[in-house]
């Protein structure tokens, strides 16, 4: 009898242990779906709306609801390319847009699509069209015409389709699309005389390198050449230092015998003649023709001057003449000695020339003026603003060097000039009383003039061709060897119409540390950096700039929920409650019974 109740106690005591193993697997799966949520969906709902956009993405295009029964696909067109910049601040462009309609899962289109697609440069509307598609054009590529910029620099440019109806089709969005657009605006205001002249200048010269580079991996820089007129450069060797070359392609034009007028506030404006000329290789020809200097009362100025020249790689272009400015500065310090000497000497403008973040490369902003910029082949517009290769430390302009004299201008009615001839007759004599000579003295008749006397403008017109052979050196390109003839690389006379195919263009998305650019590859970095390395005078610039937009995060980045610990903790954290859990309920039984 004894030992059949041990039996039945030994059996109840299994049956208990299965129950309370069993009831504590039921507490820990319970316990971990209660306690671990976190664990098991640990992206954020925000974070897995981004990871689905992000592969929605990729490629080119944020296409719709892909639980839904269509899709349309937005994409926007590449920026056009041509000979010079194509994306100016005023002007009228073009945009294209493609749009494609489908039915999901992706097949043939089966309903209509009508709807707008819109043009967006962050929440600037640049413009709209309207779009219909069906079965038999499921595809179409919309046109949209925009001067809406705003400002210039790097626009992030992206459609959007809104359905008109109610269809299938649901409102989408294309990825961005990066246009950099060109304000030429000069950042220093026109400065002009104002009334009547109140003196004269003469005397002025003017010392500048116009533009300068160093290509280390070839050891030049840009050649130059005095082509006519009033302008000359210091003569001396190369030299064989990288120090000494620099100081040889770095030398500066001098032009002298300017002439000009100043008014009462204190404007100047002073004109210089004669050409000169800068060349790369054999393929690039720069030519800069009777440069004028604008000067205020406070020291800001510009330089223009008549550029004109060619682009002769691949392609056979020609820079017609044009008078553009070349060069700025603010706050220049004027200074006048005994003999009446006015000279000064100012840094020229470079940060912040570019009138806005990205207008040239990247988000840099920094150039010579956009006027002269946006006139260059894309294949060469790198070599006057920043673009983040190893050459642009050198691409920084050098400061001028400038002097005149001036002379106040005599006062109207001063000296004897405006004497009445009739009120007084020669020798004291009174009026009307008979000259016993007979003459007039100083006897010329009235209008009598000088014979002969040679033309003070007659000296001959234009210098050598545009083809001209130049010094030599080899250009960033490559293409071009040292002493090459560019009558033979590139004949005159030859210039494209509108965009030309073989355009080269610079990269835009050149690497930013020490890789080279679109300028010279495999640039390195320069022996000798350009003594002018940033100027000075650059937050004097007359206008602020506009911030370029801030980029938004990467699509689809994950975020673990703040839970407070990591997913091995949770779990443990439940198998330990449903342990407890278990004994618990045991003992109760047992206390029970």
């Amino acid at each position: 009898m004894r030992s059949q109740k041990n039996k039945v106690r030994s059996t109840r005591s299994q049956t208990s242990f299965v129950g309370l193993a069993q009831l504590g697997m039921t507490c820990a799966l319970a316990g971990a779906l209660v306690l671990a949520p976190a664990t098991a969906f640990g992206v954020s709902g925000e974070a897995l709306t981004h990871a689905m956009q992000s592969q929605e993405t990729k490629g080119s295009v944020l296409s719709g609801d892909e639980q839904g029964n269509f899709e349309v696909k937005l994409a926007v067109a590449y920026p056009k390319t041509g000979t010079h910049a194509m994306y100016l601040l005023g002007e009228s462009q073009d945009i294209e847009v493609t749009v494609e309609a489908f039915t999901l899962p992706r097949g043939e289109m089966t309903e209509a699509l009508q709807g707008t697609v819109e043009l967006f440069s962050g929440a600037t509307l640049l413009g709209s069209a309207p779009v219909v598609l069906d079965a038999d054009a499921p595809k179409q590529t919309v046109t949209i015409s925009t001067d809406r910029w705003g400002r210039g620099g790097a626009h992030e440019v992206v459609a959007r389709y809104t359905p008109d109806s109610e269809t299938g089709y649901i409102a989408t969005h294309s990825a961005a699309q990066t246009y950099r657009v060109v304000d030429t605006t000069r950042v220093v205001d026109d400065i002009e005389l104002n009334g009547e002249p109140a003196a004269g200048i003469g005397e002025a010269s003017l010392e500048w390198t116009i533009g300068n580079i160093w290509f280390s991996n070839f050891r030049v820089g840009f050649h130059r050449e005095v082509i006519e007129g009033n302008v000359s450069l210091p003569d001396f060797a190369p030299g064989s230092s990288d120090e000494e070359l620099q100081r040889y392609y770095w030398r500066p034009f001098i032009f002298h015998d300017g002439v000009g007028e100043s008014d009462e506030a204190g404007n100047r404006i002073i004109t210089f003649t004669g050409t000169a000329r800068l060349t790369s290789g054999s393929g690039n020809q720069w030519n800069f023709t009777d440069p004028a200097m604008h000067i205020n009362a406070v020291g800001d100025g510009y330089i223009t001057a008549e550029f004109s020249g060619f682009y002769h790689i691949g392609i056979s272009q020609q820079y017609e003449p044009t008078r553009v400015t070349i060069a700025t500065f603010n706050g220049a310090k004027l200074a006048t000695d005994a003999g009446g000497m006015t000279s000064a000497t100012a840094e020229l403008n470079w940060q912040g020339q570019s009138n806005g973040a990205g207008t040239w490369a990247h988000a840099f902003d920094a150039s010579f003026p956009n006027e002269f910029v946006a006139l260059l082949n894309p294949g060469v517009s790198l070599f006057f603003a920043e673009s983040s290769i190893a050459t642009d430390s050198s691409k920084v302009p050098h400061p001028i060097r400038f002097s005149f004299v001036e002379t106040a201008l005599a006062e109207e009615g001063d000296g004897d000039d405006d004497a009445d001839p009739g009120s007084e007759t020669p020798g004291g004599e009174e009026p009307g009383v008979e000259n016993p000579g007979g003459e007039i003295p100083g006897g010329e008749e009235p209008g009598e003039e000088e014979p002969g006397g040679e033309d003070p403008d007659g000296e001959g017109g234009e210098g050598e061709e545009p083809g001209a052979e130049e010094p030599g050196g080899e250009g960033p390109d490559g293409e071009e060897s040292e002493g090459e003839d560019p009558e033979e690389e590139a004949p005159e006379g030859e210039t494209p119409d509108g965009e030309t195919p073989g355009a080269v263009e610079p990269e835009e998305e050149a690497p930013v540390d020490g890789e080279t650019g679109p300028e010279t590859p495999g640039v390195g970095t320069p022996g000798t950096e350009n003594p002018v390395a940033e100027a000075p005078n650059s937050e004097n610039l007359a206008k602020s700039r506009p911030d370029a937009a801030s980029s938004t995060g990467t699509p689809g980045a994950h975020e673990l929920s703040e839970t407070g610990g990591t997913p091995q903790v949770s779990t443990a954290l439940a198998a330990a409650t449903a342990v407890i859990a278990g004994l618990l309920m045991f003992v109760r039984r047992r206390d029970a019974r």
